[in-house]
């Protein structure tokens, strides 16, 4: 560990014990309720290797795009513009696809 990180991290750990904005300090009338949302789930085939990003539909948004070793395809989720993908398409790219690169040509 270089001593970059371990300053950082001692920086971090202090800040934590003494309470530093307000982690510890802070009356618990003003606690908030937190609620979480489920990460949504978006399947990308069997053992995905690499990944790649690119306006694949040109609607200016940056869609993804994986590939898969053991399955030999790649499977592309176009981005709705929302933070959700629709499902993702799996194309068929010949034995043991090992890379992935976008392109705009």
């Amino acid at each position: 560990m270089n001593t970059f990180s371990v300053l950082i991290r001692s920086i971090l750990l202090s800040g934590v014990v003494l309470g530093v904005g307000g982690l510890w300090l802070s009356p618990t009338s003003h606690a908030q309720n937190l609620t979480y949302t489920p990460t949504p789930s978006n399947p990308v085939g069997r053992a995905p290797q690499a990944i790649t990003s690119g306006d694949f539909n040109g609607d200016g948004l940056w869609d993804v795009a994986t590939v898969n070793g053991t399955s030999d395809d790649v499977y592309v989720m176009i981005v709705n513009g929302n933070g959700t993908c629709r499902g993702a398409v799996s194309f068929g790219v010949g034995k043991i696809p090992r890379a992935l690169v976008a392109e705009d040509m």
